[in-house]
């Protein structure tokens, strides 16, 4: 049961991950002038090594399920 709470977080964190991905990726997009549109970029490069760290953790998962 533990290793399903684990999971079951890290899941929940990837949601979350990708709502506030996106919510970034419009400020991008809608930027009014360079400082606030490289500050967007730093702060979605960010939440791009979050998400990847937990895609590791989901295949570190998968492949001890194989296993």
């Amino acid at each position: 049961m533990q290793i399903r709470r684990e999971i079951e977080r890290c899941l929940k964190k990837v949601s979350e991950g990708v709502e506030t991905f996106e919510d970034i990726w419009q400020k991008v997009h809608n930027a009014t002038n360079t400082n606030q549109k490289e500050k967007y970029e730093a702060d979605l490069k960010k939440e791009i090594k979050k998400l990847q760290r937990l895609r590791d953790q989901i295949k570190t998962w998968m492949a001890s399920i194989k296993n």
